[in-house]
């Protein structure tokens, strides 16, 4: 399923992140499943200064 790839995740972390301002966001915080660990490596890489928790 789609809805359980990194990229995926990623893209709708993303849509909340912009609807609301990515610069009042310090940190993304999510379990170990390994979809969600690409999602916050994906999501910090484009902002450097949230927090990958």
């Amino acid at each position: 399923m789609d809805s359980h790839t990194g990229t995926f995740n990623a893209t709708e972390i993303e849509k909340v992140l912009t609807s609301i301002g990515p610069e009042k966001f310090a940190a993304v915080v999510s379990d170990a499943e390994s979809a969600m660990q690409m999602a916050r490596r994906l999501i910090t890489e484009k902002y450097t200064h949230i927090l990958s928790i």
